[in-house]
């Protein structure tokens, strides 16, 4: 009983969730959950790390918490008889590992049913499903371009699927997730992309041991080099940490023995949808001349919100011509803020010893979401003969995931965006590698988030733009992929 109650809290504690171990033991000792787990298009990698569990061993799970009624790996029985075990009467928790895949490309089982057939049998009696693994949740490898097997995930199915993504997933997050449902009956909290809050809400880089080097612009530029062996930063060859949503720094991997950034290798994004086609190349920065493809453009709904009495304009946005957005920011003198810090001291040091460019400069505050470009273009010394030309670079980007800069924003009306402390970015990602034009995106990307959030959080439906930036097809286009999603 001692064993099962650390196990419980144990679990409580990954979960965040504050609840009683002794109740909970007493609620769930006489029972077990039933658990069919199916495996379609898959390398059995998810299973391979569920068993490695350093708090709950599959032996522990078994006998005391679960009835592994089907899965293919793990069970004795085969053929016939191990089909017969589908047919449980009683309601059962169903793990999905795999991607579905056209019928000729696979069948399953001694009867040969698609994936399809089988989960539209299965998920009748199911309590809930959990997409085990980035295979199950988007596809994975399997539905990578060319998708030759015609293959995605459930989620496309599926709907209220939990998504438990990763290549793998670590075994804390799956047995978490599945020890939620044996103490509540229920998932876990999700975040908007169905997946585990406790696990998918924060950015693997906010967690990283290495960003501390990423801030002050020290970075690996290949492996085994000086840097790689005094732990700098891996951005630069590949390292897709700040795109990632995922706690693989804090709960690590094979009894949190270690994790891909602490082994020397940069996080691939491996829990984030299609990674294997959006990510650019596996070890190289997201530069827009490593892009694989074509960015994919968000229809332009722009025209279908042109009315109301709130007004967006370059210098902020204004509701009854009272301004309710605003923000100033040092956008020439560059050294003078990234000198208030010994983070930002040795950035400034390493971007002018890499590029040779001096950051001093006469003070120009300046309050526009068009001179945010500008004050990226003094930093990488760059010259255009006018906005709509950095516009057009910035349109050229191919990848598609944005470096974006990290504004600040408070949550009531007068809204007051912090620029100043995001720019350090742009000084940070060419350092890491980035080009001028995956920078530029990143900017119009951010300025088009942080528009639609203040629309979202002062609940304004109908609105005008006004001025030349919003006129170019970037700024139209992004503002369109945001504002979809309110």
């Amino acid at each position: 009983m001692s064993k099962n109650l650390e196990q419980i809290k144990n679990v409580l504690k990954t979960l965040g969730v504050k609840a009683d171990e002794n109740e909970i033991y007493e609620r769930i000792k006489d029972k077990k959950l039933k658990v069919i787990w199916l495996h379609f298009s898959e390398c059995t990698g998810c299973s391979e790390s569920f068993i490695r569990s350093e708090s709950i061993g599959l032996d522990d799970l078994i006998f005391d918490y679960i009835d592994l009624v089907y899965h293919e790996t793990y069970m004795a029985s085969s053929g016939f008889l191990a089909e017969s075990l589908l047919k449980s009467k009683e309601p059962y928790l169903l793990i999905v590992e795999g991607a579905i895949s056209a019928n000729e490309y696979y069948t399953s089982g001694a009867f040969a049913h698609s994936a399809m057939h089988k989960m539209q049998e299965l998920a009748k009696n199911a309590l809930a499903i959990y997409a085990v693994g980035s295979c199950s949740s988007y596809g994975g490898i399997q539905a990578a371009a060319p998708n030759p097997t015609i293959s995605y995930g459930i989620a496309d199915e599926f709907k209220d699927a939990v998504l438990i993504p990763g290549c793998p997933p670590s075994e804390s997050n799956i047995i978490a997730s599945i020890m939620h449902f044996v103490f509540f009956n229920s998932a876990p909290s999700l975040d908007n992309n169905n997946r585990p809050a406790f696990a998918y809400a924060k950015c693997l880089h906010d967690m990283c041991e290495r960003k501390v080097a990423f801030e002050s612009g020290d970075f690996v530029k290949e492996f085994g080099d000086e840097a790689a062996k005094n732990g700098a930063c891996l951005f630069k060859v590949g390292c897709k940490g700040p795109y990632t949503f995922n706690n693989c720094p804090k709960t690590k991997f094979n009894s949190k023995t270690s994790w891909p950034v602490a082994a020397g290798h940069g996080c691939i994004a491996c829990s984030e949808r299609d990674f294997w086609d959006n990510y650019g190349v596996y070890e190289l920065s997201m530069a827009s001349s490593y892009a694989q493809g074509k960015r994919k453009r968000a229809q332009n709904i722009i025209n279908n919100f042109e009315k109301g009495t709130t007004c967006i304009k370059d210098d902020g946005i204004y509701k009854d011509n009272e301004k309710i957005l605003s923000f100033e920011f040092e956008m020439q003198n560059i050294a003078s803020f990234l000198s208030t810090n010994k983070l930002g001291q040795k950035l400034l040091a390493n971007y002018e010893k890499e590029f040779n460019i001096n950051l001093q400069a006469d003070s120009k505050i300046a309050s526009k979401f068009s001179d945010i470009f500008l004050a990226a273009s003094f930093i990488l010394n760059k010259e255009f003969k006018s906005l709509d030309e950095i516009l057009k670079l910035a349109n050229s980007y191919e990848i598609g995931i944005a470096s974006g800069l990290d504004f600040k924003l408070n949550n009531n009306i007068p809204f007051k965006l912090d620029v100043q402390k995001s720019l350090r970015l742009v000084l940070i990602y060419k350092l890491g590698g980035l080009d001028d034009i995956a920078i530029y995106y990143g900017i119009a990307d951010s300025i088009a988030q942080v528009i639609v959030k203040v629309l979202k959080l002062a609940d304004i439906k109908e609105f005008y733009f006004e001025d030349e930036i919003f006129k170019s097809e970037i700024m139209q286009e992004r503002l369109s992929f945001y504002l979809k999603r309110i």
